[in-house]
């Protein structure tokens, strides 16, 4: 799952030498699930080290898009 993330965060942080993979396990340590990280606020999201406003709600709209797409399929059944 975290490579999923990590392909949504795109770049790394190259301050803290840390690719994007790394950076969506850290997002993942710190919510533990897709769905927590659904939860929180974007600024919640950019208190990780590395990631930014923008990255923030670009991980929130893409969780939006599979929370839509996901309810768009299971509505069809």
């Amino acid at each position: 799952m975290h490579i999923l993330l990590g392909i949504l965060i795109g770049s790394g942080y190259r301050r803290a030498r840390k690719n994007a993979v790394d950076l969506s396990r850290d997002l993942l340590n710190k919510f533990g699930t897709f769905e927590n990280i659904d939860q929180a606020s974007i600024t919640e999201i950019y208190q990780i080290q590395g990631i930014g406003a923008a990255k923030a709600a670009q991980i929130k709209a893409a969780l939006e898009v599979g929370k839509r797409m996901a309810a768009k399929t299971s509505g069809k059944k």
